[in-house]
């Protein structure tokens, strides 16, 4: 009997060491962590790799968009384009939509910074493109 419930505690043990294990190797993974009241950008803390950045840029925008409170923070997102603007290669254009209702959104984003963020219908979408291949910096949609 003693074996058996030393047979128990070690497997159940091992169970919530294991899971502890999933748990930390997933928070070092790029992701967005929502809630009511906070949004929490994990996994990018290290930019310099490709990898990392190509997942990271358009989660920096989603942050900074649900941040801004622009859209829902439950809002489903979608990201279509991410690419570097003509004027500046620091700058990199990313465009998505949110929900079924498709609501456009853009960003600019410059390192870990997001200084442009804004939600557009068709034709602001279209300007906020043009706008952004000629100076990311002086890019103003409203």
């Amino acid at each position: 009997m003693l074996n058996l419930r030393s047979g128990l505690v070690i497997t159940a043990a091992a169970l919530c060491l294991w899971t502890l294990y999933s748990l930390l190797s997933s928070l070092q993974e790029p992701g967005l962590l929502r809630s009511e009241k906070a949004v929490v950008l994990k996994g990018c803390d290290v930019l310099s790799d490709p990898a990392v950045r190509r997942r990271c840029v358009p989660l920096m925008c989603q942050k900074a968009v649900l941040d801004a409170r622009l859209v829902p923070w439950n809002s489903p997102f979608a990201v279509h384009t991410m690419r570097p603007s003509a004027a500046d290669a620091q700058y990199v254009l990313v465009i998505g939509s949110t929900g079924a209702s498709g609501q456009s959104f853009a960003c600019l984003v410059h390192g870990a910074e997001v200084p442009v963020k804004r939600v557009l219908d068709a034709a602001q979408l279209e300007a906020f493109i043009e706008a952004a291949d000629v100076d990311p910096a002086e890019v103003s949609v409203t």
